[in-house]
């Protein structure tokens, strides 16, 4: 286990401690750990200190996160010196823990022995009441969050934060404790700052666009571990309903195991076609995109908040209640990546329309706002203008 910076040092007068637990991998994804930095930036502006804890994994983002300017405590592979195989993310998130919360919460203690921390902040599906409490013995005077997606297990919190569409406070009913504070639905979406400051820009674009979809993104999260992408770019040849000055934007994360390819198959394509390694504009790129195809997770939320009207493609099962609830609200069409690409071409006749994609814009923008992140921080940080 290595930190950088002071380990040790106590936080400035007045400054507030954070120990953040995520992981990213190939298995995992990077959403986890991205929606904790930015959660971080937001502490971090406000003067307050940051700590991330993850386990080395083949397709971290440790380093990443320690460019970004946070210590790091970085927890062994269950092989010292070797990669972790985990299971494929069904409903095994246990395994992501690679080697049990018993194991996982022991490496976590020992490596923050010595640190005065006000809050824990867990945002991982392998991680429930059994590890929490055992953070909660070594660490008895900080207060608990946890992120969730699933509401599917027993959470020792004080806050849960539920950011997804149709969540509600009640559906955590039974598995937390009763005194417990529960931040559900998409006003808590945590966004970076850059996309409020894009917001305005993007939806008055997209009510200003005609003649069909000129410019579209592609997203399908940081990782890939699929290569659903390529297949993406090969269904997109057999489309016949796009105008003369088509161009697309694929954004990848600098570690998916598949960037090459899909960079060589971009390379033939009769569109025009860029490939993002890493960016760090994706605001910029979804204010001026007509269209995006993404993965159903929490990209979703940034491109509510952008007004970006999305074929929305289920690439893992915790995906499918999301992309169900995006396309019930009118803000998304479903994309079956099993029939491609009969199901894109169908897709893409509906969002294609003019009109129908102008009234998807104005609904997704509703739904985001982009301040989520300031509502959380001022929950941790104790302030009661949660709805300011």
């Amino acid at each position: 286990m290595e930190g950088v910076g002071t380990t040790g040092a106590a936080a400035p007068d007045g400054a507030r401690t954070f120990l953040i637990r995520a992981d990213a991998s190939v298995q995992i994804g990077s959403g986890h750990v991205m929606r904790c930095l930015t959660l971080a930036d937001e502490l971090s502006a406000r003067g307050h200190r940051c700590i991330f804890v993850s386990r080395n994994l083949p397709g971290d983002l440790i380093n990443q996160t320690r460019l970004r300017g946070y210590e790091v405590f970085d927890l062994r592979p269950l092989v010292e010196g070797a990669n972790c195989d985990l299971p494929a993310a069904s409903f095994l998130y246990e395994a992501w823990l690679a080697g049990g919360w018993e194991r996982d919460a022991s490496e976590t203690i020992e490596a923050t022995r010595g640190l005065a921390i006000d809050w824990i902040v867990v945002d991982h599906y392998g991680i429930d009441r059994r590890w929490e409490e055992q953070l909660r013995r070594a660490h008895p005077h900080s207060g608990l969050m946890v992120i969730d997606d699933l509401a599917d297990r027993h959470h020792a919190a004080d806050v849960v934060l539920d950011q997804n569409l149709g969540r509600r406070e009640e559906d955590y009913e039974g598995l937390i404790p009763t005194n417990s504070s529960v931040l559900a639905g998409l006003t808590y979406s945590l966004l970076r700052p850059e996309f409020a400051q894009h917001r305005k820009t993007s939806l008055s674009r997209k009510q200003q666009t005609e003649n069909g979809v000129s410019r579209l993104l592609i997203n399908l999260g940081g990782v890939d571990k699929d290569n659903f992408t390529e297949q993406l770019l090969v269904a997109l040849e057999t489309l016949t309903d796009v105008n003369e000055s088509f161009t697309v934007d694929v954004v990848m994360g600098p570690t998916a195991p598949h960037l090459e390819a899909v960079q060589q198959t971009a390379s033939k394509s009769p569109w025009r076609i860029t490939v993002h390694a890493g960016t760090s504009k994706m605001a910029k790129i979804m204010s001026e995109a007509d269209v995006a195809i993404g993965a159903g997770g929490g990209t979703s939320w940034e491109r509510c908040c952008m007004g970006l009207p999305t074929i929305v493609a289920v690439l893992a099962e915790n995906q499918r209640r999301l992309a169900d609830k995006l396309e019930e609200a009118g803000v998304a069409r479903r994309l079956d990546m099993d029939d491609l690409p009969a199901s894109l071409t169908h897709a893409w006749r509906v969002i294609a329309d003019d009109a129908r994609r102008r009234e998807m814009s104005q609904r997704a923008a509703q739904l985001v706002d982009g301040r989520g992140v300031e509502r959380v921080s001022e929950v941790l940080l104790g302030s009661e203008l949660l709805n300011e």
